[in-house]
């Protein structure tokens, strides 16, 4: 089940019944969607799909504990976003370029300052004004990957 089949059946479970399989549910393809409206909509109506009601329908095997844990990361996703709801939340989640989040103006980038260390920068969301840091590092394969943290000040750092 991809983000837009969730979509879709979030819309048509609203005035219907429909069963929810959660070992379709791609959610990373649902943690990608860039629509505002549609990830408040999930929000909105998120206990109509994530909390699968008997977890006996699986056997107790490797592609159970992957079902389940793909409802636990999806499920927390969909936590943030009620608190949030805006496309930045998918930072958190996912290893996204920054370059490109610019170039696509969702987010604008700051100048690096002389006391940052080279692939550290901050970079403000277009719609909600939040500033992230962004560190880059190469993965193991030898690609880029970004982390995205929300710049928070140094009081509640130390908490």
């Amino acid at each position: 089940m991809n983000a837009n089949e969730l979509i879709d059946y979030v819309k048509a479970t609203m005035s219907s019944k429909l069963l929810f399989e959660p070992e379709k549910v791609d959610y990373e393809n649902i943690m990608q969607i860039g629509n505002v409206v549609e990830l408040k909509l999930l929000a909105e109506n998120s206990e109509l799909f994530l909390n699968p009601t008997s977890t006996d329908l699986w056997a107790p095997n490797l592609e159970r504990q992957k079902i389940l844990g793909n409802m636990d990361v999806l499920n927390k996703y969909i936590s943030d976003l009620k608190a949030h709801p805006c496309t930045c939340r998918n930072y958190k989640y996912l290893s996204l370029d920054p370059e490109m989040e610019s170039d696509e103006g969702l987010v604008s980038g700051f100048i690096q300052s002389e006391n940052e260390a080279a692939g550290n920068n901050k970079y403000r969301c277009q719609n909600c004004q939040r500033i992230f840091h962004v560190k880059c590092h190469l993965n193991g394969m030898g690609y880029d990957d970004y982390i995205w943290n929300e710049n928070l000040s140094r009081s509640s750092r130390s908490r």
